[in-house]
């Protein structure tokens, strides 16, 4: 019985590693996005950046927007939580995610692929979704713990991390929506880029998130009954 409870021990253990390694690489893709569509645009298409994330879509770069965009949100189906409302907000991302790819946003230039006002709006949609489900896994999500435990000292600082992860997501939405409703987009501002890098700074630190979600800092650790340190993945 011994060796079975030790067998069922390490399947668990080898379960979680796999789970940490798909968390750690949807916030690797998350923090590369933006430095990937940048360079590529800057070093191949002999440009600075551009407006958005999605304006991308529209350069040398559009099959990277499109194929990281849909890696992330495959990544984010196969994550499954502890509860149901995992689940649900991990399809929610998962939709929104193929969503932004596959409905693109609309080109300043009028010889690019045109794109109608419908197609327009539904990646805005899209869009906006995608980055409520990530601030919802760093608030809502990655915060839980067990009860029964408790909260352990690392537990508390990583959250501190989820919670300024989360809320500086949901602060650089609202500013790229008021830059957006103000009509900052016709004024000097934009020559600096500034819904670029708004996008980029939610995706750091939406990446960061997963990142130490995944045990790559901070992570638990307990004294087995053998007196040895043993980390826990939980």
């Amino acid at each position: 019985m011994a060796a079975l409870s030790e067998d069922k021990k390490t399947k668990k253990r080898a379960s979680l590693i796999h789970y940490n390694n798909l968390r750690r690489a949807i916030g690797i893709i998350g923090v590369l996005f933006p430095v990937i569509l940048c360079y590529g645009v800057c070093v191949l298409g002999n440009s600075g950046p551009l407006r958005s994330i999605s304006a991308y879509y529209h350069s040398n770069m559009r099959d990277v927007f499109v194929g990281i965009l849909c890696v992330e949100a495959v990544l984010l189906f196969t994550y499954r939580g502890y509860d149901t409302i995992d689940n649900i907000i991990g399809n929610v991302g998962c939709i929104s995610g193929l969503g932004t790819a596959l409905f693109p946003t609309k080109s300043l230039d009028p010889t690019h692929f045109y794109v109608n006002r419908i197609v327009n709006t539904l990646h805005f949609i899209f869009a906006i979704l995608f980055f409520v489900s990530l601030i919802c896994f760093a608030v809502f999500l990655f915060t839980k713990y067990d009860m029964d435990e408790g909260m352990t000292p690392r537990k508390k600082k990583r959250n501190l991390i989820y919670f300024i992860c989360g809320g500086l997501m949901a602060l650089f939405l609202l500013l790229v929506l008021v830059y957006y409703g103000t009509g900052g987009h016709d004024t000097p501002l934009s020559k600096y880029y500034p819904v670029f890098w708004l996008e980029s700074a939610a995706l750091w630190a939406f990446g960061i998130s997963w990142f130490v979600k995944g045990d790559t800092v901070l992570r638990d650790v307990e004294k087995s009954s053998d007196k040895s340190n043993e980390e826990v993945l939980l």
